[in-house]
């Protein structure tokens, strides 16, 4: 036989090969996960430096970094004319003011969570330069909590400023002294302040110009002018200056809440003639004054007006048959607005609404006999389970002119036999097409109700075909019962029960003086209780305005999540304080 000869190159790569294999398979892991931020190791000017007149600083680190959305998250206090131009060099990073710096000044810049390792992405949280253009360092600071005024949560983003100009009128006007941003949470530091006289603002900053523009941006602002000082003897300004009270900052903690302003211009936003019959408006805020005129006719009570339920929206239902044919209705639509010195005017806006074409039916096609109109009716039933608190709604699809209850066949069912069931009905005050039924429930009892047709007669003579609704009442051991022990401060306080998310309003009640309240049928589940102080007594809660200096009316909230069960009473007590504080169930949800 003969042998084969193999090379000894071929020997050698191929134990090489192998070898280099068994490596990468047999390795051993890693150390442990990198999860330090990356560390300073120099700064050139140093940090807290004096008399600071450089153009560009630079920092380094230990390791690589990256900058992640740094001209969003970088605030300068005091606030710089233009944004400092910022690049990575090697591992560290060049800041090239391209400014005029104030005299005399202490200068923040606090890149928030903008530097980052390279590698792992391990955040410098907080991480600040400091340095001032005078002889020494401020170091004075001011603390807080920022929360939305209508459901004490805080905002996403939002800023805290302080104004060395007193005059109300300063955040529209210009840039404050000292800014800051608060946290998820909603606290906010102001640092490195000099000892002077203060306004204290919050901030929603829509268009990120340090300055507050109503109608796009929210404001907060302190009642009072704020000292900060070292101390409680420091008093570098006499009283007389100041001509309303006065906060000193040292060991106290401000809370301020954030409001938009009514300040937008009463507009029409849209409309349409969704059908021949009916047109409707949007506005872009209630306008319950509003009065709609035709541009090329006088016709009189030509429509029948349907408000919702928040007001900005306007339908009509016409009630002239030939006005449903015209093709074209132009519409003077007159509301309340304000002009561009701020004065209330009348504004008339003229529309052209056109009806929706049919489609037409080709030649070819055998035309379909005509469907006789007939008018359609929804009930509030749900699963076909009747509350017992609650009267039967009947909605109809448009106005009626007429309806007739001798048409009603309504019976309480009980094992094969029917009993006839005395009931009222009656027309909603405040919704054009809602009828309410309303009769001494039995609880879980089956009931039947049957409409025959002509019993409703809508605005254009179109009746109703036989509805027939079969349905049972709930059970008492279905709900729930919550009772309050209420104590409050003086004046008139509006209760509200909320679904968990405070979506969904499922009962309220207004109250003047310490009382017990009872919520009773309610299915079980998580409720929260909120309450707010309605000062002017208009039953609405009212935002605030700045330069009347107006807070919104004061909120405040049961501290917590209400679980209520089936056949169960929960009583609860409650001294009603409102110190704006976020809740307990509102600091759970932000930290799940």
């Amino acid at each position: 036989m003969r042998k084969q000869i193999i090379p000894a190159f071929f020997i050698l790569l191929s134990a090489l090969i192998l070898t280099g294999a068994c490596a990468r398979v047999g390795a051993p892991p890693g150390g442990p996960k990198d999860v330090t931020p990356p560390r300073v190791v120099e700064y050139k000017p140093p940090k807290y430096s004096i008399f600071f007149n450089a153009p560009v600083i630079e920092i380094k680190f230990d390791e690589f970094i990256q900058l992640d959305q740094v001209q969003k998250q970088l605030i300068v206090s005091p606030p710089l004319e233009e944004k400092p131009e910022i690049k990575i060099k090697g591992k560290g990073i060049v800041i090239r003011l391209n400014n005029t710096l104030r005299d005399s000044t202490t200068y923040t810049f606090n890149f928030g969570d903008a530097i980052k390792d390279y590698t792992e992405g391990n955040i410098l949280k907080n991480f600040t330069y400091v340095f001032s253009t005078g002889s020494y360092i401020d170091s004075l600071q001011v603390h807080g909590r920022l929360l939305e005024a209508a459901n004490l949560t805080p905002p996403e983003e939002a800023l805290v400023m302080l104004y060395d100009n007193l005059a109300d009128s300063a955040p529209l006007l210009e840039k404050p002294l000292y800014v800051s941003s608060a946290n998820p949470y909603g606290a906010f530091l102001l640092k490195n302040l000099k000892a002077d006289t203060f306004r204290l603002y919050g901030l929603i900053d829509a268009n990120q110009n340090y300055m507050y523009d109503p109608g796009s941006d929210e404001v907060a602002f302190l009642d009072t002018v704020l000292y900060v000082s070292p101390g409680p003897d420091f008093d570098p300004f006499p009283d007389s200056l100041v001509t309303d009270s006065i906060y000193t900052a040292p060991g106290r903690s401000f809370v301020l809440r954030l409001f938009a302003e009514n300040m937008e211009q009463q507009y029409l936003k849209s409309y349409d003639r969704s059908l021949p019959e009916f047109l409707f408006f949007i506005f872009n805020r209630p306008a319950p004054e509003a009065v709609m005129t035709l541009a090329d006719t006088t016709v009189p009570a030509w429509y029948l007006p349907e408000h919702s339920v928040t007001g900005d929206t306007l339908g009509l239902w016409i009630t002239d048959t030939a006005l449903v044919h015209t093709e074209r209705l132009n519409v003077v639509v007159s509301y309340e607005g304000t002009d561009s010195l701020g004065e209330t005017v009348t504004v008339h806006d003229t529309v052209s609404l056109r009806s929706k074409a049919k489609k037409r039916v080709s030649k070819g096609r055998k035309k379909k006999e005509k469907k006789k109109a007939v008018l359609d009716v929804v009930t509030s039933l749900s699963r076909n389970r009747q509350e017992l608190n609650r009267d039967l709604i009947l909605e109809t699809t448009r106005p009626l002119a007429a309806y007739d209850t001798s048409f009603f066949r309504f019976v309480r069912q009980q094992d094969t036999l029917e009993f006839p069931q005395p009931f009222s009905f009656a027309h909603d005050t405040f919704f054009l097409r809602r009828y309410h039924l309303s009769c001494p429930w039995e609880e879980g009892t089956k009931y039947s109700l049957e409409i025959l047709p002509g019993a409703f007669t809508d605005i254009y003579g179109v009746t109703n075909d036989t509805l027939l609704y079969n349905f049972s009442t709930a059970t008492l051991e279905d709900y729930g019962t919550l009772i309050l022990n209420l104590t409050l401060p003086a004046g008139e306080t509006v209760i509200q029960l909320w679904d968990n998310n405070e979506k969904k309003l499922i009962r309220h009640q207004t109250i003047h003086s310490d009382t017990t309240i009872r919520f009773g049928y309610l299915d079980p589940g998580k409720y929260i209780v909120k309450a707010w102080q309605d000062d002017n007594g208009n039953g609405k809660w009212d935002t605030g305005i700045l330069l009347e200096k107006k807070q919104p009316e004061a909120v405040s909230y049961f501290d917590k999540v209400l679980d209520i069960k089936a056949n169960w009473d929960m009583e609860e007590t409650w001294n009603i304080r409102f110190d704006f504080r976020m809740n307990t169930f509102h600091l759970k949800k932000l930290k799940r």
